[in-house]
């Protein structure tokens, strides 16, 4: 039982870990949670797969293997920097129902798994990355709250225990004596949610480049996670025998690399950036994001004419650096979104109603 009150909300609960035994084996709520999240996330990718390129077979074989490492990713984070606790049983690494995963893990074995798979499939890459993005922050909007239920992964004490001189989100825990601390769960599930709106509002309906939303992702949710690993009440993870905390560090180095990566996209754009990814394209206002994919996520040229996975046509089609020798039609030299009339007409007369053409590179 986890007794859990918000004073300033007028809330005191008593909560049951444990949602109900099947055979004798307890089923906890934590779980439940987990999986609703997850199967939030995992309709989500399969209803948006066209818009990014994809079949929903693919997502599916993503998913699938995506999950597997996802966990042993999680898993293996949490016990490498917390070994002393299993070097004397080294059996108890495989214990993963006594609790001990890592986010960070989980995000980065998924990362993997996502581009070994699309190197076999000779899909680009960044066309899952991007979906997953999403996908993971839904997951952990909804996942945070397992935490709540368990009364766990909670933040530092406040400073006065003061019912008066308290925030009207402070969460008291235990029991008879209730310490009020930083509700640390509720502020990452917050933050996420604003990162997955503004997603969805600003960045996703102006995506410029293949990979983008997953830069946005990992340097927003970095940003955050910096300071509520700051206010965790005891249960952080180090980097070995250092002080330093392995996700702040972690935070920093993600957040520095995502705005090095934003930067550099929209100073250089002719240039491949870090990482590989995409060349950026300047999209004419208002084009959909389906209509973007192929020049978004070109994909790798196999030597084969005809239709690939995902229903695209060629790649000489997909992709805007094919013809480089030839400007492309709907955008001034200088990358300006609005074309000549003479340039429009041309293009209204040649072009079919269901194609958009990409912005010139900018010179």
């Amino acid at each position: 039982m986890s007794h859990v009150v918000f004073p300033k909300l007028g809330l005191d609960l008593i909560m049951n870990r444990t949602a109900f035994s099947i055979f004798g084996k307890d089923i906890y709520w934590y779980g439940i949670i987990i999986a609703v999240g997850f199967a939030i996330a995992f309709l989500y990718a399969l209803f948006q797969a066209k818009n990014f390129g994809l079949t929903g077979d693919q997502v599916v074989d993503y998913v699938l293997w995506g999950t597997i490492f996802a966990i042993i990713g999680a898993r293996l984070y949490y016990v490498l920097f917390s070994f002393e606790s299993y070097k004397d049983d080294l059996l108890s690494i495989f214990y993963i129902w006594e609790g001990g995963i890592a986010i960070y893990g989980a995000v980065i074995g998924a990362f993997v798994t996502g581009f070994v798979i699309s190197k076999i499939k000779k899909l680009n890459c960044y066309k899952i990355y991007d979906l997953a993005a999403i996908g993971f922050l839904i997951g952990q909007i909804v996942g945070r709250w397992g935490n709540f239920v368990n009364a766990e992964a909670y933040g530092k004490a406040f400073a006065s225990q003061n019912v008066a001189d308290l925030p009207f989100w402070a969460m008291g825990i235990g029991y008879p004596n209730v310490v009020y601390v930083h509700p640390i769960f509720l502020y990452e599930s917050l933050w996420n949610l604003l990162g997955l709106v503004l997603i969805f509002l600003v960045i996703k309906p102006r995506i410029s480049f293949g990979g983008e939303i997953l830069v946005f992702y990992v340097g927003w949710y970095g940003f955050g996670r910096f300071f509520t690993e700051g206010l965790r009440g005891g249960d952080e993870l180090y980097f070995f025998s250092t002080k330093i905390r392995v996700s702040q560090m972690l935070s920093v180095i993600l957040f520095v690399l995502s705005v090095a990566i934003f930067l550099w996209k929209f100073t250089h754009k002719e240039k491949t950036g870090p990482l590989g990814f995409s060349k950026v394209t300047v999209f004419k206002k208002g084009t959909t994001m389906i209509r973007k994919v192929p020049y978004l996520y070109p994909e790798p040229d196999t030597g084969e004419a005809g239709t690939d996975e995902t229903g695209n046509e060629d790649a000489e089609d997909a992709d805007p650096s094919a013809e480089d020798d030839e400007p492309q039609d709907g955008l001034t030299d200088n990358g300006d979104e609005t074309a000549s009339e003479e340039m429009a007409a041309e293009s209204e007369e040649d072009r079919p109603e269901d194609e958009e053409d990409p912005g010139e590179k900018s010179e």
